[in-house]
C-alpha cells in the first residue's frame, strides 16, 4: 500500500484543492516534464510554474501550544527555533528568544476587542539592555516591527486568502543609510505625490501604489497596486559599522507567477544603483 498524507492544516488544504492544481497532482501519478504538463493543460510554462511552487513551498514550521516550537526567519541566514512560552489562542501568543540566558527576548502578542467591531493587536518585545550598545539593535527592531504590522493590516485588509512570496535581498554597503536609499529610489525613478508614487524597474516595467509605511531614516514600505499585487518593503539600517541594505518584494495572488522576471530586473537595479560604491 502506497503511503498516505493527512493535511490537516487548512491553508495547505486550500493550496492543493485548488482546480489547476488537482489536475497537476492528477497527472503526477506518472513522470512527467514540466514542459509535458503544460503542453497536456495548454497552459503557459510561466503560469504552471507558478502552481508548481505552490504545491511545493513548504508547510508552516509551528509545533502549537505551550512548550512548543516555532522557527523564526527573517531571510537567508536568519533563522531560529525558539520555544513557545504563552499560547491562549485567540488571545496572546509569546515567544521567547535566547531562552535560558542571562538576555531572554520575549515576544509576546496580545488581542482584545475593540469598540466599533474593531480588533486590537499589541505587540510588546522585551529584552533590550540600557546600554547604548543596544540603540542600533533596539532602532532596526522598532522599524521592522512597524513595518510588519502594517504589513499585516493590508493583508488583513486587501489580501485575505491569497498565497504569497517573499522576493527577499540584503547587501552590506558602506555609508550613509538614507544616502544609499535615496541612491536606489533615484535609480527606480521613484516619484511622489502626497501618498502616491510611483517608479520603474530596470526592464522598463512600472509599479505604483501608496506610501505604506515610512520612517526617516531608512525605512519606506510601499503597497503594489495595479498590475501588480503586494508590496515592497525597502530598509537601510546599521549593521556592525555597515549600513544593511535590506528590500523585501511581497508578491499575492497571480504576481507571484511573475516572480522570476521581477528578481532578475530587481536585481539589475540593485547593481545599478549600488556601483561604485567601495
Amino acid at each position: 500500500m502506497k503511503p498516505l498524507h493527512v493535511v490537516r492544516d487548512l491553508e495547505q488544504a486550500a493550496v492543493l484543492l485548488q482546480p489547476v492544481r488537482l489536475r497537476i497532482l492528477r497527472a503526477l501519478r506518472e513522470p512527467l516534464s514540466a514542459s509535458a504538463l503544460a503542453r497536456s493543460f495548454a497552459l503557459p510554462r510561466q503560469q504552471l510554474n507558478y502552481h508548481l511552487r505552490e504545491l511545493e513551498k513548504e508547510e508552516p514550521r509551528v509545533t502549537p501550544g505551550l512548550g512548543g516550537t516555532i522557527l523564526l526567519s527573517w531571510g537567508p541566514g536568519m533563522e531560529g527555533e525558539a520555544p513557545i512560552t504563552a499560547w491562549a489562542p485567540g488571545r496572546r501568543f509569546a515567544w521567547t528568544e535566547r531562552a535560558g540566558t542571562d538576555s531572554p527576548r520575549v515576544i509576546e502578542f496580545t488581542i482584545e476587542a475593540a469598540d466599533g467591531g474593531r480588533t486590537m493587536l499589541r505587540l510588546v518585545q522585551s529584552g533590550f539592555g540600557a546600554d547604548a550598545s543596544f540603540d542600533a539593535e533596539y532602532d532596526s527592531t522598532s522599524g521592522g516591527w512597524q513595518s510588519f504590522l502594517q504589513l499585516l493590516r493590508l493583508d488583513l485588509e486587501m489580501h485575505v486568502g491569497m498565497a504569497g512570496r517573499h522576493v527577499f535581498r540584503r547587501r552590506m554597503e558602506t555609508g550613509d543609510r538614507q544616502v544609499l536609499l535615496n541612491r536606489l529610489l533615484g535609480t527606480m525613478e521613484f516619484r511622489r505625490e502626497g501618498d502616491l508614487y510611483s517608479a520603474r524597474l530596470a526592464d522598463g516595467a512600472q509599479i505604483q501604489g501608496k506610501v505604506l509605511f515610512e520612517r526617516t531614516p531608512g525605512y519606506l514600505m510601499l503597497t503594489l497596486d495595479g498590475t501588480l499585487t503586494g508590496a515592497l518593503a525597502l530598509f537601510a539600517e546599521n549593521c556592525g559599522g555597515q549600513t544593511a541594505l535590506t528590500t523585501s518584494w511581497y508578491l499575492k495572488g497571480e504576481t507571484i507567477a511573475q516572480m522570476d522576471e521581477i528578481s532578475a530586473a530587481w536585481d539589475l537595479v540593485l547593481d545599478t544603483a549600488m556601483r561604485g560604491i567601495l
